[in-house]
């Protein structure tokens, strides 16, 4: 069975601007994601970057359905590709 623990956390509201304003997270789901990945990594790293203007213009034309549409296996014969 699981166990819920409270952790209280006081943050700079100018330093964490980047993850309402840029990223589009709250303060609270950037700590969960972070407590997520040392779990998941058994160590504790963060290497989060905020998106380049292609990224950021490739993501918002896929949420407009533009661009190639592959499947999951088209998409690995490509990084199969990539790798020889």
């Amino acid at each position: 069975m699981s166990k819920i623990e409270q952790i209280n956390v006081a943050v700079n509201p100018e330093a964490t601007q980047l993850n309402s304003d840029e990223l589009g997270i709250s303060n609270f789901e950037a700590i969960v994601m972070y407590v997520r990945r040392v779990v998941h990594h058994r160590g504790a790293f963060w290497n989060i970057r905020k998106p380049n203007a292609e990224t950021i213009a490739a993501i918002e034309a896929s949420e407009r359905g533009e661009g190639e549409r592959i499947t999951l296996e088209e998409m690995r014969a490509r990084f199969k590709e990539l790798e020889s």
